[in-house]
């Protein structure tokens, strides 16, 4: 009987008081939740914001979609003996010839060398969507243009030109080129570009009129197809 009571007192003894426990576990729960806390705003402020992960994730998918070079028109017509051993004069002399795809001067120009001749034309692609697309020097600033023995040439040469500019063998004969087609009658006022039928969003119309009233200026020309793809998405 005496040793069980003993015991008894003994294990009472040893227990800490129910405060010491309470205390204890309300200090533990206390900074577990102020840690998590803590974490959760370390985290909020590292995370990037959501316009971010969509404007990145935008140019991830932008980098990995394939790009379209574009390539200049083929030419079919067939080459004479003169046309093609200009060409490869011109090449071996080092000569340049810059232009761009889509402009129509340059294919006229290739189309004078023959479908032979102009694979061996030292041909440069300027326009930066282009195949092969190179950095033109800065005096080139309209296409076609020609380089030649350090000297820059612009628009279309005829191959008669290109002869007396190169040097090539003089005892060629080049025919002479057809005469270009008489120009149409300008109608009073001058020719006008085409007009615009596309509704204008109000976003447009404010921006056509914000540049006006701040006198910026656009040049183009009633011929220019890229003048009137520029004018469409702001023309009232």
């Amino acid at each position: 009987m005496l040793a069980a009571t003993l015991l008894a007192a003994a294990a009472i003894a040893l227990k800490p008081p129910v405060s010491v426990v309470q205390f204890t576990r309300s200090a533990v729960l206390r900074s577990a939740a102020a840690t998590a806390a803590g974490a959760l705003a370390a985290a909020a402020q590292a995370a990037p914001p959501p316009e971010m992960l969509l404007r990145e994730a935008a140019a991830q998918a932008a980098a990995n979609e394939p790009k379209v070079l574009y390539t200049p028109p083929s030419v079919k017509g067939a080459s004479t003996p003169d046309e093609l051993a200009l060409a490869q004069y011109l090449k071996k002399k080092g000569a340049k010839f810059y232009g761009a795809y889509w402009c129509p001067f340059c294919t006229k120009q290739r189309a004078m060398f023959g479908a032979t001749g102009v694979r061996a034309l030292p041909y440069v692609e300027c326009a930066p969507d282009g195949f092969g697309a190179q950095r033109c020097p800065p005096e080139v600033t309209g296409y076609p243009a020609w380089e030649i023995d350090g000297k820059f040439f612009s628009g279309m040469k005829t191959l008669p030109q290109l002869q007396s500019l190169s040097g090539f063998d003089a005892a060629v004969v080049f025919p002479a080129p057809p005469p270009p087609p008489p120009p149409p009658a300008m109608p009073p006022g001058g020719f006008k570009q085409p007009a615009v039928t596309e509704p204008s969003t109000p976003e447009q119309v404010q921006l056509a009129t914000h540049l006006k009233q701040s006198g910026a200026v656009f040049y183009g020309a009633y011929w220019c197809k890229y003048c009137r793809l520029q004018a469409r998405p702001h023309t009232p």
